[in-house]
């Protein structure tokens, strides 16, 4: 549903409400308008949280491990070949 037909609910929500006749059930458009629940707020809360334990146990373990903290091993440095024989 575009932008304009969501406020045009909202108008006729408004008017209906404001003439004292009974209103349908409306979906919220909280949403519509970026704003959070407090379910919303608590639960990305929990997974900022929860996010910024793993991210610490990541390092953690990295540093316990003695490498930099990043995903995988570095790649070994490469030797130089052999000199050949002719």
């Amino acid at each position: 549903m575009d932008d304009e037909k969501k406020w045009e609910l909202i108008r006729r929500a408004l008017r209906a409400g404001a003439a004292g006749d009974e209103i349908g059930p409306v979906t919220s458009t909280r949403t519509l308008f970026g704003i959070q629940s407090h379910a919303e707020e608590v639960i990305e809360a929990a997974v900022r949280e929860d996010e910024a334990r793993r991210a610490a146990d990541r390092k953690a373990r990295a540093r316990a491990k003695g490498t930099s903290g990043t995903r995988g091993d570095a790649p070994a440095a490469r030797q130089p070949a052999p000199p050949q024989e002719p």
